[in-house]
């Protein structure tokens, strides 16, 4: 596989600055001659974020949420796609994770699913997405 790209992105807010790091990666499958397996590779789209709203990060406490399902509601998250399977985590003290799968029926090839997880980690110094 081989990876292609990436981006900087500068986010201005209201109250101050903010700068968001967005690093996008396009993977390929490069098949020899002769393979006999998986030949339609997955597209991925890795983005991470940093500096973010600590009012809006609070909702990935345990602080924040009573459960991962509360943290899924209160951030929009079970509105990407709302008929996504979910299987979300509230790490203890803080952070989140969730993955979600998406069957074809939304998607321009109906053979194919959506796939997506999101890992978000509350920790000041280190706060990301």
């Amino acid at each position: 596989m081989t990876a292609k790209g990436s981006l900087f992105l500068e986010v201005s807010s209201v109250s101050k600055v903010t700068y968001v790091m967005l690093f996008r990666y396009l993977y390929t499958l490069n098949t020899p001659a002769g393979y006999r397996g998986v030949q339609v590779a997955d597209q991925t789209l890795e983005v991470i974020m940093q500096d973010l709203d600590q009012g809006v990060m609070s909702i990935f406490t345990q602080e924040g949420s009573a459960s991962a399902r509360d943290a899924t509601q209160k951030s929009g998250i079970d509105r990407l796609y709302p008929t996504a399977t979910l299987d979300e985590f509230l790490f203890s003290p803080c952070g989140y994770s969730v993955n979600g799968i998406l069957k074809g029926q939304y998607l321009l090839l109906s053979e194919r699913s959506l796939f997506y997880n999101l890992r978000i980690t509350d920790w000041s110094e280190t706060a990301h997405a």
